[in-house]
């Protein structure tokens, strides 16, 4: 039996992003019941990401109630999934990390600064140091870009690494100007640029003019996107989030596919609830167990439940 209950989230500060502001969680959380388990799911479109609006899951899972057969979206799939994973779990008595394959019951993950105003930068800097986290992720994309860069290389330190994410908002130039001088001012401690431009014919050409490490998310989701990625050899990292593309068992498949080929994966969050969230930690501890990885974010959603997804000197530990 399948049952679906209305959840909302707030964050406790909105997210800024090139793409615009987060500042609400807004979806259906998911039980499927088998005897005296039930697993548990959750579906929560992230505006500007998400290939489903808010307003058409009712319909959806109207149609899943009722036994109509039609194609879900990606985000339905995915918390379907979801569910009946963390239900198989709970039948073997095993953590989902343990029952995917994984050897680790804990992950790393990067702290995040949202595209706040430059004054502001420092401060969020120095907290993210001091809570312990040695890889940052940036959100870039914004007129202040250079400033932001110029920080980081007089902040962090030589083991920190910073991941420099403008959501696809550079144009080709902008993209080689920023990263050559982001080259020259951070050095080994930039260990990857995401999604710099916003199309994969523009990054063919990027990587032909900087030398830096590239990460692909949104520009690898279009179908066949991700094709064309490795057989040019497009990228060093594919970011993947799991809620958007059909939850665990895509994720394992372009895992697969992705590191046969030498790249690397890092699992990220589309600000999940606590159902979400965990899931894709115990996914993560399995896929890559020596990446950090986007799942830091139960510090932005005031909810009680995310409270043991909390990270502690950058690292989450799972039951």
């Amino acid at each position: 039996m399948i049952q679906f209950e209305k959840v909302s989230y707030k964050l406790r500060e909105p997210i800024i992003t090139a793409r615009g502001k987060i500042s609400t969680r807004v979806g259906y959380f998911i039980r499927i019941r088998d005897h005296d388990n039930s697993g548990e799911g959750e579906i929560l479109p992230l505006p500007g990401w998400s290939s489903v609006p808010y307003q058409d899951l009712e319909k959806e899972l109207e149609n899943i109630s009722r036994g109509i057969n039609f194609v879900p979206s990606d985000e339905v799939r995915s918390g379907i999934n979801m569910a009946n994973w963390n239900l198989k779990a709970l039948q073997i008595g095993a953590p989902l990390w343990s029952v995917l394959g994984g050897a680790s019951n804990s992950i790393k993950v990067n702290g995040l600064i949202g595209g706040i105003a430059v004054k502001e930068f420092p401060e969020s800097l120095e907290r993210l140091q001091r809570d312990g986290y040695s890889v940052i992720k940036v959100k870039l994309g914004f007129s202040d870009d250079f400033e932001k860069i110029k920080l980081l290389s007089e902040v962090l330190s030589s083991s920190q690494k910073v991941r420099l994410d403008p959501n696809g908002m550079w144009s080709l130039g902008e993209a080689s100007e920023r990263l050559e001088y982001a080259t020259k001012t951070l050095g080994e401690r930039l260990e990857y640029v995401e999604d710099p431009v916003s199309t994969l014919d523009e990054l063919f050409h990027l990587r032909k003019m900087v030398s830096v490490p590239i990460a692909a998310d949104d520009l690898i989701r279009k179908k066949g996107a991700l094709e064309y990625g490795l057989q040019n050899k497009l990228m060093d990292y594919a970011v993947v989030k799991p809620s958007l593309i059909g939850g665990i068992d895509d994720t394992l498949k372009i895992a697969k596919e992705t590191q046969s080929n030498g790249i690397q994966v890092v699992i990220s969050s589309t600000y999940d609830g606590p159902v979400g969230l965990r899931t894709w930690c115990h996914l993560a501890a399995y896929v890559s167990p020596d990446l950090a990885h986007g799942l830091g974010t139960a510090v932005f959603i005031d909810d009680k439940g995310m409270g043991p997804l909390v990270p502690t000197d950058g690292k989450i530990s799972l039951t």
